[in-house]
């Protein structure tokens, strides 16, 4: 199984345009996590990100406090 953590903080439209290409691969990940530290996304963001996880193609997870290592370190304990 391969699963993707995607920490993220205030990248908005490079985030959707990762994601969209990692969901267009052929071979694609087994799990794409998204861990969000951003406090306040664009409309359109939040659109994206609500239908690619109410989708299950990935799954958004919230975080509070802006942190690479706190990000990734959840992202591995989320991981299936």
């Amino acid at each position: 199984m391969l699963s993707v953590v995607i920490p993220t903080c205030n990248r908005e439209r490079v985030l959707c345009d990762s994601i969209a290409k990692l969901l267009e691969l052929a071979d694609s990940c087994d799990e794409l996590l998204v861990m969000d530290q951003t406090t306040n996304h664009e409309p359109e963001t939040v659109e994206a990100l609500k239908k690619w996880n109410e989708k299950g193609q990935i799954r958004w997870i919230k975080l509070t406090k802006p942190s690479i290592t706190v990000s990734m370190n959840r992202g591995v304990l989320e991981a299936k």
